[in-house]
């Protein structure tokens, strides 16, 4: 660390040394060496104190010193720049720069503000600055732009002034301010040799005398090109030299010395020749100043020592003396003014006054207009310094002829003209000036100007004769010189009435107060009945002999023009009557008017000297009496009736008002209502014949009380509603089982369908076809529906097993349209058939109700029909109570083992289980064993006691036959040996000794056998 203390002070040694050779250097060129002496020690100082200032300053951010030291120790041509930043991120730069400088006895402040913005390879930036001539107080605005990369830096800047013009310490007689201008500035600097770079700059300030080049070198929008070479050895130091070329050879050579100092880096670092290419780069650009001219540039202009203002226009009438102000202002005294009036004097003018204040007498009016009658004059003031001022000018414009209004008259003669575009009127005018001398040769800059006005109202009374003619307009001749200062024209009346009134222009300059008018009047001479000029004034009145109607026609003239006084004819058809009339007005408008008691059309005609026009009027009803008190064919009747209750098809009523004259009043407004479940117009208006039609509409069959109600009276009519025939059905809902489950042979079911119509209205006289499936019989097939829309029928069947029946009803209404419905009826079984047998001995003897069987063995079996036909047991569900008894399907119950107690055969009707039958048994003897082998029965005996057994008693065992009978085994299961566990031996031991029975005729007996075969029971 301390080496490169050391090194890095060797270097600024060397440095220093080099820089007071190189000021040496170029100081001994002027070969003063006293001056040459003291310029070195000053820049010495000087250099020494830039850097001191610039390290202070460089703590806060850029800094750029100038300190200049004359030969009077004074700070002239010293200059201070620093950016400070105010925030600072990687991507943005917000800056202020502030600065000052001491340039040419002026103080100026420089006051900016800016942003940076970096991208990857790029810098773009703005900025807007103050700057300001303390010395002076002159302000300006500067705003500016930037654009960096590695080696290059672009910068654009404009110059505002927001001060007004100051006098100048600079120029005697000059006025100075801030000139407007901008700039184009750019630096770069070669890669591969970064310490050398080069500068281009443009710029151009607008104004006659702008001092670009310096006060002396005034040029008007003056412009320069400057470039520059630099060369930077270490970051610290850079000398340069530029070159300003403008326009009229005006240039300017300047070598630059600076030194550049960065804040936050090493004083090391900034005097490493190595690290100047950071300084090219954009990162190490990044607190640069901003490149522009922060000197202010000045525009000036020469001050007016003497003035002359001159009124722009001064303008009168022909020889009339007008007051011309010239307001001469001079510094040194006003001497004289010098006027050129040559024009106006020529024609007949003339100047006089003194100072500022002269008069200018006219000349006459020439004609031609304003362009023969405007003379230029000029004047110079003088000081008494002789110092003229610019030359002012002022126009003297004779407007007119200087007519006297008091001695110039006009007349028209005569002053009133029918308007029958044939006669005539002169008219005269008389002209004089203020001299009261007749203005003579102007006929050619006359004008007479017509205005055409309505006319007073004036009577007239005269027959009509013809149709109108065309339309005539008015016109006049040209105004010719009858006498001196007297002209002429004569003006034919056109074909229409109006006033027209007469004044006259000189050149289109109008003389006040010279006027005249003439009248054109209608033709009395002419007249007749405007063409479709009968018309209705007043129509559609009551017809009540009181209200009137009115009809007005217009008399007019052969061109159309109204006349007034003039009767016209009005008469009328029959049944009105014309009870007032009136001769034509001032507009030529004739009326009549008409009243009636009967409402109907009427005819008018008007006729006036054989000449008719006519037209149409009417007369209403009085509505204000309007009643429903009629005759026969006026009352409320029926129109339609009978319509479909449908909702939209309407049944209809009508009634005809009428007024107290018995006239139909239309469009008066009757009150329609009805009950509820119809729906009708609240309010009708009648039409044209009086006549109220009211429409009612119900989705409900029945009758229905219409109302008709106006000015408190009323009338009543019914209408009816009749089902729809056209959308009549049977719906799922309409289509019943009225009766059901009923037993199959003997009962009856019975269904009931309900036509209805879209609404839900009952239907009559429709026919329905019934018809049922599986073997159901249908009593009757084809029903026609009564008033209620219903049809019936019953159902029967003789099958007893029982059914579910699907019916159908099915119907086709009036529209063709068809529509059917299914329901299921029920014919439950008819348990009371229920019969049982034994297949082995076939037997059916046995009730239902029997108790059959008591006595039991092994697969003895016994089959159960629960309606009595066997064949149909697989209608049914067949369960037993007891798992010891086993039921097939086809109704077989088989003894599997001995029960425990009653046993309950279920049998649910599978086509509804909640149909069940039932059949209960319990046996009091099971057999529990048999033996085959003979044993004396004591034997027997005794095994069947050791079983828990006994022998079977003899009336046990059958009634001593094969009759079929309830409590023996043999009569109840019938040939025991045709049950397969049965044993086939011939006799068996009852319980008594000695005695037997014979399994397959059930004889017992005594036979006093010694051994047999025995069973026990239990």
């Amino acid at each position: 660390m301390a080496a490169e203390t050391v090194d890095a002070s060797s270097s600024q040694a060397e440095q220093t040394t080099a820089n007071a050779a190189t000021r040496l250097a170029s100081v001994l060129a002027d070969g003063d060496s006293a001056k040459q002496a003291s310029s070195i020690a000053r820049g010495t100082a000087t250099s020494a104190g830039n850097e001191a200032v610039q390290k202070w300053l460089n703590q806060f951010g850029s800094a750029k010193v100038q300190l200049n030291l004359d030969e009077k120790l004074s700070l002239k041509g010293s200059q201070l720049d620093v950016l400070l930043p105010l925030t600072d991120s990687p991507n943005l730069l917000t800056f202020t720069q502030l600065g000052g400088r001491y340039i040419d006895d002026r103080v100026t402040l420089n006051f900016g503000l800016g942003q940076r913005h970096f991208f990857a390879e790029q810098m773009l930036g703005y900025n807007l600055f103050v700057d300001h001539d303390a010395s002076y107080s002159h302000t300006r605005i500067g705003v500016g732009a930037e654009y960096g990369r590695d080696f290059i830096n672009l910068a654009a800047n404009g110059y505002f002034g927001v001060s007004g013009w100051k006098n100048s310490p600079d120029l005697d007689k000059y006025d100075e301010k801030v000139a407007n201008g901008f700039d184009i500035r750019s630096e770069a600097y070669l890669p591969a040799l970064p310490q050398l770079g080069g500068k281009l700059v443009y710029e151009q300030y607008f104004g006659d005398e702008v001092g670009l080049f310096g006060v002396d070198n005034r040029q008007k929008n003056p412009l320069a090109v400057t470039m520059g070479v630099n060369y930077t050895p270490i970051p610290l130091f850079t000398v340069g030299v530029d070159h300003k070329m403008g326009r009229a050879g005006m240039n300017d050579t300047r070598l630059n010395l600076g030194f550049n100092y960065a804040f936050g880096t090493p004083l090391a670092h900034q005097l490493d020749p190595n690290t100047v290419a950071i300084k090219r780069s954009l990162i190490g650009s990044r607190y640069n100043l901003v490149d522009r001219n922060n000197q202010i540039v000045m525009k000036y202009r020469k001050q007016n020592v003497v003035t002359l203002e001159l009124p722009a226009r001064v303008s009168g009438s022909a020889r009339q003396t007008m007051p011309l102000v010239a307001n001469a202002t001079a510094q040194q005294g006003l001497d004289r003014i010098e006027w050129e009036t040559s024009a106006l004097t020529l024609a007949g003018g003339k100047m006089t006054g003194s100072a500022n204040n002269w008069q200018v007498t006219l000349p006459s009016y020439l004609p031609g207009g304003q362009g023969n009658n405007t003379y230029r004059i000029s004047a110079i003031a003088y000081d008494t310094q002789g110092n003229a001022s610019p030359v002012a000018y002022s126009d003297i414009v004779v407007d007119d002829y200087g007519v006297n209004a008091d001695t110039t008259n006009m007349v028209a003669s005569p002053a009133t003209l029918p308007a029958n575009a044939v006669a005539s009127s002169v008219i005269a005018l008389n002209i004089k000036d203020n001299n009261n001398q007749p203005i003579t040769g102007i006929a050619d800059e006359l004008t007479f100007s017509l205005e055409l006005a309505e006319l007073p109202e004036v009577k007239r009374s005269r027959a009509a004769r013809a149709a109108p003619l065309p339309s005539v307009e008015h016109s006049i001749t040209q105004i010719s010189e009858s006498a001196p200062g007297v002209y002429q024209a004569t003006l034919t009346a056109g074909s229409k009435p109006q006033l027209v009134n007469i004044s006259v222009q000189i050149n289109g300059v109008q003389l006040n107060d010279v006027k005249t008018k003439v009248s054109m009047v209608a033709d009395e001479a002419s007249a007749t009945l405007q063409d479709n000029s009968l018309q209705v004034v007043t129509n559609g009145s009551l017809a009540d002999n009181v209200a009137a109607n009115q009809v007005k026609a217009v008399v007019a003239d052969a061109y159309g023009n109204k006349l007034s006084g003039v009767t016209v004819n009005f008469t009328v058809d029959a049944d009105a009557n014309i009870v007032a009339t009136t001769t034509s007005d001032s507009q030529g408008v004739a009326t009549a008017t008409i009243t009636s008691t009967k409402a109907a059309s009427y005819t008018v005609k008007a006729e006036l000297n054989g000449e008719t026009q006519q037209v149409d009027m009417n007369f209403i009803a009085d509505a204000g009496s309007a009643t429903l008190s009629g005759s026969a064919e006026h009352k409320l009747q029926l129109v339609t009736d009978g319509q479909p209750a449908d909702g939209s098809s309407a049944n209809s009523v009508k009634l005809t008002v009428v007024d107290k004259f018995g006239n139909t009043v239309p469009n008066i407004s009757v009150a329609f209502s009805t009950v509820s479940d119809a729906t009708i117009s609240e309010f009708t208006a009648t039409d044209d014949q009086g006549v109220a039609t009211a429409k009612i509409t119900s989705a409900k069959a029945g009758s229905y009380a219409v109302t008709a109600r106006l000015n408190g009276a009323e009338q009543q009519v019914n209408v009816s509603f009749i089902p729809d025939a056209a959308t009549a059905t049977i719906t799922a809902d309409s289509f019943t089982v009225e009766v059901n489950n009923q037993t199959a042979g003997s009962g009856t079911n019975r269904v009931q369908a309900i036509v209805l119509d879209k609404q839900d209205n009952p239907v009559p006289n429709m026919t329905v076809t019934f018809s049922a499936t599986n073997g159901v019989t249908v009593k009757t097939a084809s029903v026609q529906t009564g008033a209620d829309g219903k049809a019936m029928t019953d159902l029967t069947m003789t099958n007893v097993g029982g059914t579910i029946s699907t019916v159908t009803a099915a119907m086709t209404n009036t529209a063709g349209v068809s529509s059917s419905h299914d329901k299921d009826v029920t014919f439950y079984p008819d348990f009371s058939k229920a019969s049982l047998n034994t297949p082995v001995n076939a037997y059916s003897g046995f009730s239902i109700n029997s108790g059959f069987p008591t006595k039991g063995f092994k697969n003895a079996n016994f089959q159960i029909a629960p309606h009595g036909n066997a064949a149909s047991n697989s209608d049914y569900e067949w369960t037993s109570s007891d798992a010891n008894v086993s039921v097939s399907s086809s109704g077989l119950v088989n003894l599997d083992n001995d029960t425990t107690g009653t046993v309950i055969i279920t049998a649910a009707w599978k086509q509804d289980k909640s149909k069940v039958f039932t059949y209960q048994f319990k046996l009091d003897s099971w057999v529990g064993q048999f033996n085959t082998s003979t044993v004396a029965w004591s034997v027997a005996n005794n095994a069947c006691i050791a079983q828990g057994m006994r022998l079977p008693e003899g009336n046990e065992v059958s009634t001593g036959s094969l009759a079929r009978s309830i409590g023996t085994f043999v009569g109840e299961w019938g040939n025991l040996h045709n049950y397969s566990d049965f044993p086939a031996t011939s006799f068996m031991w009852t319980s008594t000794p000695g005695e037997d029975f014979h399994a397959d005729t059930g004889v017992v007996h005594s036979a006093n056998n010694q051994s047999a075969a025995y069973m026990c029971i239990r």
